[in-house]
């Protein structure tokens, strides 16, 4: 249970890229239909409209208009991870992160795609990098422990889990993650403690009262 839900959570909570696009020509626009601006805006409003797959040949436009686009390259990765082609999807994070090496969302989305295809050293490493460049956003250590605790290094990512606490002790999945690991470790106490914290902070999170009902049933409770 644990293991798959990692995934999920990793993708579910990192994988929902933005759509905005910073400087898209609106209305009274005098660009030209094939611009890669106005490619890419109507690529984003199927996108919007979950109609990914007819969104990809307008982003393969975009991408050959504009080969050094950093907003193109991410888009595409973002349409390509959504109908499934991971390894397409990385290739066009990584030429986004060629051009822009800081860009958040795309270092992010990389290591979503790394992580779902099992390859979580490499995520992991992605996510320090993300860690590096935003210190004080909590998501990215808490994805970094995911990666961890798929590889069974639970100390390490609980090191991480407490910085994430640190830093947002009101977000229901640090506290319902952790759980998980000291579920893992057989620390029924503490586990039943952080599942406990997690569901006050969201009554509806029916998962942790699940496992918390495990806990206490290895507790004798």
């Amino acid at each position: 249970i644990m293991n798959a839900r990692s995934i999920r959570t990793i993708a579910s909570t990192l994988s929902v890229s933005s759509l905005v696009l910073a400087g898209i020509c609106l209305s009274g626009c005098t660009a030209s239909e094939d611009s890669p601006a106005l490619v890419l805006e109507r690529a984003k409003i199927l996108m919007q409209r979950d109609q990914t797959a007819e969104a990809v040949p307008l982003l393969d436009q975009a991408v050959t208009i504009a080969p050094d686009s950093a907003e193109a390259r991410y888009q595409r990765g973002v349409a390509m991870e959504a109908v499934g082609a991971l390894e397409k999807a990385l290739l066009d994070y990584n030429e986004c992160l060629r051009i822009s090496a800081d860009r958040k969302d795309a270092l992010n989305n990389k290591a979503v795609v790394l992580a779902k295809l099992k390859r979580f050293d490499e995520a992991e490493a992605v996510f320090t990098r993300l860690v590096e460049i935003n210190p004080e956003e909590s998501l990215g250590y808490r994805n970094r422990a995911l990666c961890n605790v798929e590889v069974k290094k639970y100390d390490v990512a609980l090191a991480d889990y407490a910085k994430a606490l640190e830093l947002d002790p009101k977000e229901p999945a640090n506290w319902y993650q952790r759980a998980a690991v000291y579920q893992a470790q057989q620390r029924w106490a503490e586990a039943d403690s952080d599942f406990s914290k997690a569901i006050e902070l969201d009554v509806e999170l029916a998962s942790a009262y699940m496992n918390r009902g495990v806990v206490r049933y290895r507790m004798g409770d």
